[in-house]
């Protein structure tokens, strides 16, 4: 089942290629990624297990119901399984971008930078978010163990490590170009990345700024600090490497904002996918590593057996959510939503941000949450504009995604700094999460305003 798992993300990667710059016949190429996702999605979830798999499996269960009681025929089935089609083709290139950063020597940099900074710990954590965002947009869930290794000679307080993956990893899931969840919400709302790019940034600033003010404030972790860490030195070497690497994600995220006027594709995540491969490569020879890129190839495929989980669950829930779209239940809800609507705009955000959470809390993964939202609900329905309904409905998500113990962000960073992911939540998160539950809607409603 690995070998089918891994052809079937090629193969689908080369059909959707070669579909794009030389086209293929219609209904060739409906029953070709028919059989490809379908071989993808059977091969992925036979190495699943655990409570990934158990929604993936209901969340098609429930689609393919809803598709026979309604009689939605064909054309919906496939329309709706096909919403999820970029995001293996993303994932075939997202270990490219890895290469360079492991090549270039950033890591020991940005190290040598945290020891001199030890004596402001305000301004170094504002830095290492920013850096956890960077990495994060490379590398995604794996930039936590990474920053564990470029911070394992330091020893800082859990507090401060935890509240440091709590806004690099939030930042991520709200800004992020590469990140497909980022672009499935946009996708569902009709933007594209450049529309979002200021609205995304506001609340990452946010994020940044919520955190670094708590660990400002909080007395207690500050003693604890400056006794673990007290003054530990200079710069070993210049900062070039530091910029050179924020240099190169920026622009990474810059040519995301303007992809879809680089290349006219049908689908941005294709965009993207093109983007990564060119830079990655333009990365590695300005690096004059290139060679050893060959060593990596040999075992590429490996890399995509940490997705395995992810996409299925994406692709599943995708699905789900279009079917009931197209169903009566579509225009329940927005009669449910309708309801609030003699509420101030900001409680509406504030009740949609709270029932998620309350949600992934108790096990009810966000994905299924706000794709529901996605999927049902109009964002003028709600007086929002489609930029701070893309935003709330990330909100949302990242917000879930730190209250939550089931979730596998939680799991990584207790696993990373040694403590139990319930822990995670209540003695870290919550204080944080508190804090955000009353700006972040304050915020959306700004832009809302100002866009």
């Amino acid at each position: 089942m690995k070998r089918l798992y891994f052809f079937s993300m090629y193969f689908l990667f080369i059909l959707v290629l070669i579909n794009e710059f030389f086209g293929i016949n219609a209904k060739v190429f409906i029953f070709l990624s028919s059989l490809g996702m379908i071989a993808f999605l059977i091969s992925a979830l036979y190495k699943n297990k655990g409570f990934q798999l158990y929604v993936s499996l209901i969340s098609l269960a429930v689609g393919h119901f809803l598709l026979y009681k309604y009689h939605l025929g064909f054309d919906v089935w496939y329309e709706s399984l096909m919403k999820g089609l970029g995001m293996p083709i993303l994932f075939v290139v997202i270990p490219l971008i890895s290469f360079p950063i492991k090549y270039g020597n950033y890591l020991g940099a940005i190290e040598s930078f945290v020891k001199a900074k030890s004596e402001k710990p305000g301004f170094l954590f504002s830095f290492l978010a920013v850096t956890h965002l960077v990495l994060s947009i490379a590398l995604d869930i794996g930039s936590i163990p990474v920053m564990k290794n470029i911070l394992k000679e330091i020893n800082f307080p859990q507090k401060f490590l935890a509240l440091l993956y709590a806004a690099g990893f939030s930042s991520y899931v709200a800004f992020s170009p590469y990140d497909p969840l980022v672009i499935m919400v946009l996708l569902f709302s009709g933007l594209t990345y450049s529309d979002y790019f200021f609205t995304g940034l506001a609340m990452v600033a946010l994020i940044v700024l919520v955190a670094t003010v708590l660990v400002k404030t909080d007395k207690k972790l500050l003693e604890e600090f400056q006794g673990n860490l007290g003054q530990t030195g200079r710069i070993n070497g210049s900062y070039k490497k530091v910029y050179e690497l924020l240099a190169h994600i920026f622009i990474l995220i810059g040519l995301a904002s303007i992809g879809g006027k680089i290349l006219t594709l049908s689908n941005i995540l294709y965009t993207i996918a093109i983007i990564i491969i060119v830079y990655s490569l333009v990365w590695g020879f300005l690096l004059k590593a290139l060679d050893k890129y060959k060593s990596e190839f040999r075992g590429y495929s490996e890399n995509f057996l940490s997705f395995k989980g992810f996409l299925p669950f994406l692709i599943s829930a995708n699905f789900l959510g279009s079917i009931v779209s197209f169903t009566p239940l579509k225009e329940s809800i927005e009669d449910m939503v309708l309801i609030l609507n003699h509420l101030p705009t900001y409680f509406i955000i504030l009740i949609f941000i709270v029932v998620t959470m309350l949600l992934s809390a108790i096990g009810v993964h966000m994905m299924i949450t706000v794709t529901a939202y996605a999927m049902t609900i109009t964002p003028g329905l709600i007086g929002l504009s489609k930029a701070s309904f893309a935003l709330t409905l990330l909100t949302c998500w990242f917000m879930a995604m730190l209250i939550s113990p089931f979730v596998p962000y939680n799991v990584i960073v207790g696993e990373t700094i040694d403590e139990k992911p319930l822990n995670i939540v209540l003695k870290y998160n919550m204080k944080f999460c508190l804090v955000m539950i009353v700006f972040a809607p304050l915020l959306i409603l700004g832009l809302n305003s100002l866009f």
